[in-house]
């Protein structure tokens, strides 16, 4: 039987170790829990709030979300510092594609990435399907035939972006600030 825990608030929660793989996680809230070591391979993590949850090298994650933990908690580290005794997850990921600021062709369709910071990125062909980008900085940002189909765009900031032949509409444009022009857009 799957374990479902979808819509669950265990923010701040120590999962440590825990046997996740296959679980129903959609719309969880891990915000700052402690996945030390716990295993969510194959787990259902669309909308789950991934904002400061901890990880090391032993937490076995899907690609795809270990990308989206990525954009959404790159760099906070440093700026917070890390005092709990756990390896420093970041210091691995210096050749990842999130420090290199390119997600060119990467799957981030339902997910939670709300005030990500990814300003200046490679997105072109990126799939953002029904994606959360509501206050997300994407300013200058590369988004050439991205997918944007149903992404919630709100307040996210589009100044300088290039949308040539993004899948996005006109409806979507206006809920974001700095949209570039329609005309520049596919439609």
């Amino acid at each position: 039987m799957k374990t479902d825990l979808s819509r669950a608030d265990i923010h701040e929660a120590d999962l440590t170790s825990a046997r996740l793989n296959q679980a129903n996680l959609s719309r969880v809230n891990l915000q700052d829990a402690g996945l030390y070591a716990t295993d969510l391979r194959g787990a259902d993590l669309c909308y789950a709030n991934l904002r400061g949850a901890m990880l090391d090298e032993r937490t076995q994650l899907d690609f795809k979300w270990r990308l989206v933990w990525e954009i959404l908690n790159i760099g906070r580290e440093s700026q917070e510092g890390n005092d709990d005794g756990q390896t420093d997850l970041f210091e691995t990921l210096d050749d990842s594609s999130v420090s290199s600021r390119s997600l060119r062709g990467q799957n981030l369709s339902y997910a939670d990435l709300a005030g990500a910071n990814l300003q200046g990125f490679n997105l072109s062909h990126t799939d953002f399907k029904d994606t959360i980008l509501s206050k997300a900085d994407l300013t200058g940002a590369d988004l050439t035939r991205a997918d944007l189909t149903g992404a919630d765009l709100t307040e996210a900031d589009l100044s300088g972006a290039n949308l040539r032949w993004a899948t996005v509409t006109a409806e979507q444009l206006k809920s974001a600030t700095n949209a570039p022009l329609p005309e520049a857009t596919e439609l």
